[in-house]
């Protein structure tokens, strides 16, 4: 027998041979299943934590919503924010925002009346409302307005240390936007400490306005009985 030959059937008696397969196959394949078996873990606790925010953030927002005769105060959103933070299944990082907008008929704009942040969060500007965020916003009828309360979580996924299922999800800040209107009152007033923001609204009939008088939107019904008596 050649060398050759002696090879060539060394290497079909190896090719045979299936003794030691489950052993390769489980150190192969073991890892890959253990991944995955713990990778389930870290998206459930995700989505967990983004449904536990998005029902904390509505919970937050109704009861901002029902303010009536007193001005909510910085202290008071501070408060919403905890209250937030434990309802959201004790997330130790919560920031809350709140802003009240109007329709400013004199600019034909949406306008912030008032807005703030917790933990020294920015508050939302004018320029912040951009035509994606105005979109979201509903029809606002005769002096009307709206609230926008912002929910921000800084999630950290379990599992960070562990090789590999470190991986699976990075950390990120869960976000809920939330448009409504005050349910009681028809804007929510603010206190900052230097006196009451969010008491009137600008009309067509506020001394030195001017309207659109081309194609001119009625913001009130004083202004409509007035046209129609005069017609």
């Amino acid at each position: 027998m050649t060398m050759r030959q002696y090879l060539s059937d060394l290497l079909r008696r190896y090719g045979r041979d299936d003794s030691g397969a489950i052993t390769a196959e489980t150190v192969i394949i073991l890892p890959v299943v253990f991944w995955a078996f713990m990778a389930t873990f870290v998206y459930f606790d995700a989505f967990a934590a983004r449904t536990d925010s998005q029902r904390a953030a509505y919970t937050v927002s109704d009861s901002i919503g029902r303010q009536q005769f007193t001005p909510i105060t910085p202290e008071e959103i501070d408060s919403y924010n905890r209250i937030f933070s434990y309802l959201s299944g004790g997330q130790p990082r919560t920031n809350l925002r709140v802003t009240s907008v109007i329709w400013n008929p004199i600019i034909e704009q949406y306008e912030v009346v008032w807005s703030y942040g917790t933990n020294s969060l920015e508050p939302l500007t004018d320029t912040d409302l951009t035509p994606q965020v105005i979109e979201r916003f509903p029809v606002l009828p005769t002096r009307e307005s709206i609230y926008i309360v912002e929910t921000m979580v800084d999630f950290v996924p379990i599992m960070r240390s562990l090789p590999l299922v470190g991986r699976v999800l990075d950390r990120q800040v869960l976000r809920q936007f939330i448009v409504a209107r005050p349910r009681f009152a028809p804007q929510l007033q603010f206190d900052d400490g230097t006196g009451v923001i969010g008491t009137t609204f600008p009309t067509c009939d506020d001394p030195g306005a001017l309207c659109n008088t081309d194609n001119p939107t009625f913001d009130d019904d004083d202004t409509l009985s007035e046209l129609n008596t005069n017609n």
